[in-house]
């Protein structure tokens, strides 16, 4: 049997849990209530900004689909603004209200800062109210007209966004379809530079794919194990090295965005002079020496420009340095593009000019810097990977001019590798074979007999080697000199690709009579000319490595009339 005291405790405890009830219906009510408030204020205030938004076209680019998020952020705020905190007092007197015993609970709420023998008689009052009291009946849900306008704006809006046409008697929608477009470009030509140089950060990262390198290293070792009577099999050795090292310099030339059409090589020599000096030096430099400092530093300049047209508040004087930055990139880019050949900084370049072009057409300067300053970052990368590849396509011109001297010695028999083993760099490779090459094939006079000549006589004509030569001139017997077939030689058969002939033979007449004098010299002296004109544009458009342009100009040297009537 419980103890009056516990029975109080039970029933107190009771009466505290219907105050709390009710004070969390009276909370939740004031929330849904000022909810309802505040969505309808935030629906009617986006309603009105929609509609004069289609009517005169401004504000299209901020009213997009997502923009209709901000009513219930707007609500929320304004609920967040205008909240108070519900007392304790106001439940009492609700429960109060509701059974009609004015002050009850209220008093009882207070029962801890009054003194009196009446705590007892109030409490067990309260408790008994409580038992039969329930809290939906003291605070019912109540829908308020605040309510109301929430449900009816909401569709409106909808139905505002989806059906009422778009307007533009300002062509403003049509200016703010550009800016989109010119914003959309700008942000993809920026991930076009992060795409690159990620490529450029992997490539210097993989070691092993400097295949170059990996070649040269081959070419010496191939150099060193070349035995002075294993004539065929260095010949062998030779044109495999050359095929390899010729097919990596075409590479290496495509890679870095290299080649210059015979109209930029003539522009190279002959072209018009740079407006500015300090950059036209600067290229000067690059091409003579193939050192990227000068240019660099021009470039790092750029970007300090860019940086203060940045901070710039006035407008013209920003227009001003505006143009000159695009005049000196523009110039750059010539130069990078007719003198250089460096395609793929003159992209860098040109796409630096465009972002600035962009952001001044689209408004947002200071987005188009940023992506101007990361192209010329990237034009920076692209001019180290360039000399970088210039380098390595030199030390292959010096390994293809070797090999050519290689195969002069090897003709002589006398190429052997252990001379090669003091060589550190394709340079010296290179000299040592050409000076061999020479020793080889060196000029003196010999004597020996002619082969259809009557005896001895002492040639006019310089031989070669040390052994006798052909002989001189003199009153042969007649007879044609030997021929051994048996004899192995290099000789193989190719085909070039390009054509090299003069031209299509339209119509041919052959009428008697005496020709005139030197007609048929002078025909024969332009067919060469044209020929030889056909061979250095297929050097040109095949991409011919420098290592065979002198043997192949040498040849058709050898066609001209002087050369023949000397023979």
């Amino acid at each position: 049997m419980d103890t009056p005291d516990a029975k109080s405790t039970l029933t107190s405890i009771d009466a505290v849990q219907l105050l709390k009830r009710v004070e969390w219906r009276l909370l939740a009510n004031q929330i849904l209530a000022s909810l309802c408030w505040a969505w309808a204020i935030s629906s009617l205030f986006y309603l009105s900004v929609l509609l004069a938004s289609r009517m005169t076209g401004y504000g299209t680019v901020w009213l997009s689909p997502w923009s209709l998020l901000a009513i219930p952020v707007v609500a929320l705020a304004i609920l967040l603004l205008r909240w108070r905190p519900l007392e304790k007092r106001t439940a009492a007197r609700e429960i109060d209200r509701s059974i009609r015993r004015p002050d009850l609970f209220l008093t009882y709420l207070e029962l801890g800062s009054s003194a009196g023998q009446f705590q007892e008689l109030v409490t067990s009052s309260a408790v008994q109210h409580a038992a039969t009291v329930k809290p939906s009946e003291v605070v019912p849900w109540r829908w308020s007209r605040s309510g109301t306008w929430a449900c009816l704006l909401t569709p409106l809006v909808m139905l505002t966004w989806w059906l009422c046409p778009q307007l533009d008697p300002f062509a403003q929608v049509a200016k703010s379809e550009e800016v989109a477009r010119l914003n959309e470009r700008l942000v993809e030509s920026r991930q076009a530079t992060s795409e690159r140089k990620a490529a450029i950060t992997a490539a210097e990262e993989d070691e092993d794919s400097d295949e170059s390198k990996q070649a040269l290293d081959d070419l010496k070792q191939a150099f060193e194990r070349l035995k002075p009577p294993e004539k065929t099999a260095n010949l062998k050795t030779i044109q495999e090295q050359q095929k390899r090292i010729g097919d990596l310099w075409r590479k290496a030339q495509k890679e870095a965005g290299l080649g210059l059409t015979q109209k930029q090589k003539e522009n190279q020599q002959f072209g018009r002079p740079s407006d500015d000096d300090e950059l036209r030096k600067a290229s000067k430099d690059f091409q003579e020496t193939g050192s990227p400092d000068s240019l660099q530093k021009q470039m790092e300049k750029l970007e300090e420009d860019l940086k203060t047209l940045q901070k710039e508040a006035d407008p013209v004087a920003k227009q001003e340095q505006l143009q000159k930055l695009q005049k000196q990139m523009k110039e750059m880019e010539r130069l990078a593009k007719e003198n250089m050949g460096a395609q793929k900084m003159a992209e860098a370049l040109s796409r630096a000019q465009n972002q600035l072009s962009m952001g001044g057409a689209a408004g947002d300067m200071g987005e188009a810097i940023d992506a101007a300053l990361d192209s010329l970052d990237l034009a920076e990368e692209e001019l180290a990977e360039l000399a970088e590849a210039l380098e390595s396509m030199k030390e292959m011109e010096k390994a293809l001019e070797a090999l050519q001297h290689a195969k002069k010695v090897n003709d002589f028999e006398k190429l052997d590798g252990e001379q090669c083993k003091g060589c550190k760099s394709m340079g010296e490779y290179r000299d040592l074979l050409k000076k061999l090459g020479k020793e080889c094939s060196g000029q003196g006079e010999g004597e020996g007999e002619g082969m259809a000549g009557k005896g001895k006589g002492k040639g006019k004509k310089p031989g070669s080697g040390d052994g006798p030569g052909l002989g001189g001139e003199g009153i042969g017997e007649g007879g044609i000199a030997p021929e051994d077939d048996s004899v192995e030689t290099d000789f193989q058969a190719e085909q070039v690709k390009s054509a090299v002939t003069a031209g299509k033979m339209i119509l041919n007449l052959k009428t008697k009579g005496k020709g005139k004098k030197n007609d048929a010299t002078q025909e024969y002296s332009t067919l060469v000319n044209n020929v030889k004109q056909g061979a250095q544009e297929a050097i040109m458009q095949e991409q011919v490595p420098p290592g065979y342009h002198d043997a192949i100009k040498s040849y058709f040297d050898t066609l001209s009339p002087d050369a023949a009537a000397e023979e």
